[in-house]
């Protein structure tokens, strides 16, 4: 009973994590292995299991602009045993880069505040990041068109002071 209870729950976990799209890691700190769960592969175009399972992969995927702050962040989280939440670009199988939403918190933490042991998911969030570009460059455009109104708007005001006085020098002489 006990045994299939178990395989229930793990079936559970594992609809969870795919419903929601997310692929699962646990990092052992002192060893430097992680697990990626299956779908964490496959997130990314890999086979189950492809990825090798060090730190130093992880790091490895991470776009390089974006090391340089998510890496140390990350490791900074970890060893104070805080929890934490990062986006970042990682490397495809096909070369391709894809936006990740990276959550974890620490576990297994000694007497002295070390942490032995990080656990958390990644979610694909590139559609939404395309999203909030082309979001951003409607907004732009938006502007840019407002822009071109207002001047618009302005040079006909211009134009209609000008026909007024022209109109008057042109009305007086035929008068006269």
């Amino acid at each position: 009973q006990t045994e299939q209870a178990l395989r229930e729950s793990e079936v559970r976990l594992q609809l969870a994590m795919d419903a929601g799209e997310h692929g699962f890691w646990d990092y052992n700190v002192d060893t430097g292995d992680v697990f990626f769960s299956p779908r964490y592969n496959t997130m990314l175009g890999y086979e189950p299991g492809e990825i090798p399972m060090r730190f130093e992969a992880w790091v490895e995927m991470v776009h390089p602009e974006d090391r340089k702050t998510v890496v140390p962040e990350v490791l900074h989280f970890v060893e104070i045993a805080k929890p934490f939440l990062v986006e970042f670009r990682m490397k495809c199988k096909d070369g391709s880069w894809k936006w990740i939403s990276g959550r974890g918190k620490s576990f297994e933490i000694d007497e002295n505040g070390v942490s032995h042991r990080a656990v958390g998911v990644h979610v694909d969030i590139t559609e939404q990041k395309r999203a909030e570009e082309a979001l951003r460059a409607s907004e732009k455009s938006l502007a840019r068109s407002r822009k071109m109104e207002s001047l618009g708007l302005m040079a006909g005001g211009i134009a209609h002071d000008l026909n007024n006085i022209l109109s008057g020098i042109v009305t007086y002489p035929e008068l006269l």
